[in-house]
């Protein structure tokens, strides 16, 4: 059993203090699992003491959520205008053993600001960065969560994003303006692709939370209590378009040698990304062009041939390369070095080819199988 009761919480201490008035008729939701999963498994009315309880069939060992929505009836004409003041954002999100039962879990609300007056307080919670090393020329997305962690609702704040803080004007990179933040409502803002940077150097990027950007432009007014953080980003040199891979992983995969043809077939794989289709500039659209040298031999041709994270490249065998070992280069065109090297590639063993009159060990070897025809006779080389 999971019990406790909605009070209103005058002094705004958190606490249930004697004489502090109850709620009745609030809609509390049970949810299994974490908060942030957001499902309801059971609903209950708050008494006319401001008491409730959820009752958990066995076995009941698991994680649940506890929470009021202060902005769906009937809890938004009961409670609003005001603020949780115990638990944070409305919710407690617990863990119980097995038999288990939890008292004490009592939710404060502020009713109209009754009790001590905290003004709207947009806070950043959490800021995620796409990346803080981007290359020049290269963006990072910025995901910002504000909590308004005051009683009143916060109206008419702007989100801002200053890219190069402390140089110069505070030119935004991005700006939004947020919409009324209830009291302990979480509230997210995504900017895609994000900001720009195009020079190599150190920066230092505010997220800021204001009422007063238009009113001044002051990179260091948070407004009537706002609140910004601040990132560096360190922006490398852009890499050449001659290192087509240097955000991938490779790996080289051999083939073996098709006996009919006399060629080998070997394939460049990349893991994190697909093989890059443009030349070098990158930018000036026209497809990539690649070839190959094995050892002393240059590829027939290299190509995607239908995987975009495989360059498959054809070598003609010379009668000195099977079994041998042989340096692999790739090269693009207009770049004088290989784009990538491995030092060591093992060339497999020409395989037989497989004939009706090979002897019992040539045919295994070859693929075949040996037999005797069913009527009796000298046994042959059955060939796939």
């Amino acid at each position: 059993m999971l019990t406790g009761f909605v009070f209103n919480d005058l002094n705004a201490d958190g606490v249930k203090d004697p004489g502090e008035p109850p709620f009745a008729g609030i809609q509390l939701v049970l949810g299994d699992g974490l908060c942030t999963f957001g499902g309801t498994s059971q609903t209950t009315l708050s008494a006319s003491d401001g008491s409730y309880q959820f009752n958990l069939l066995a076995p009941n060992a698991g994680t649940y959520c506890i929470s009021i929505d202060p902005l769906v009836e009937p809890n938004t004409s009961l409670l609003i205008p005001g603020g949780f003041t115990v638990p944070i954002g409305g919710e407690y999100e617990i863990t119980l053993t097995e038999g288990e039962d939890l008292a004490d879990l009592d939710f404060g609300w502020d009713f109209q600001f009754s009790g001590t007056d905290i003004p709207p307080n947009p806070v950043i919670t959490d800021v995620v960065l796409s990346t803080t090393t981007p290359p020049s020329g290269g963006w990072v997305e910025v995901e910002v969560t504000i909590e308004n962690q005051g009683a009143y609702p916060a109206e008419n704040y702007e989100l801002v994003l200053i890219p190069h803080y402390g140089w110069g004007p505070p030119n935004p990179a991005g700006y939004v303006v947020l919409p009324s933040l209830m009291p302990g409502v979480p509230h997210t803002e995504v900017f895609s692709p994000g900001v720009l940077y195009s020079t190599a150097g150190t920066y230092t990027l505010r997220v800021l939370v204001t009422d007063d950007w238009y009113a001044l432009g002051d990179p260091d007014s948070t407004g009537t209590n706002g609140d910004y953080q601040d990132f560096t980003i360190t922006v490398t040199e852009a890499m050449s378009c001659c290192e087509p891979f240097f955000d991938l992983e490779l790996s080289l995969v051999v083939l073996p040698i098709l006996p009919d043809i006399n060629v080998l077939p070997l394939y460049l794989k990349t893991i994190g990304g697909a093989v890059p289709v443009l030349g070098c500039p990158p930018d000036d659209g026209q497809p990539a062009e690649y070839y190959a040298m094995l050892g002393d031999v240059k590829s027939n041709s290299c190509g995607l041939q239908g995987f975009e994270d495989r360059l498959y490249c054809m070598f003609s065998v010379t009668p000195d390369m099977p079994g041998s070992v042989a340096e692999f280069q790739l090269f693009m065109d207009d770049c004088e070095d290989p784009v990538y090297t491995q030092l060591y590639v093992s060339i497999p063993e020409l395989k037989t080819q497989c004939t009706r009159d090979l002897g019992e060990a040539a045919c295994k070897a070859a693929g075949g199988t040996w037999k005797r025809p069913a009527t009796g006779g000298d046994y042959y080389c059955d060939c796939p």
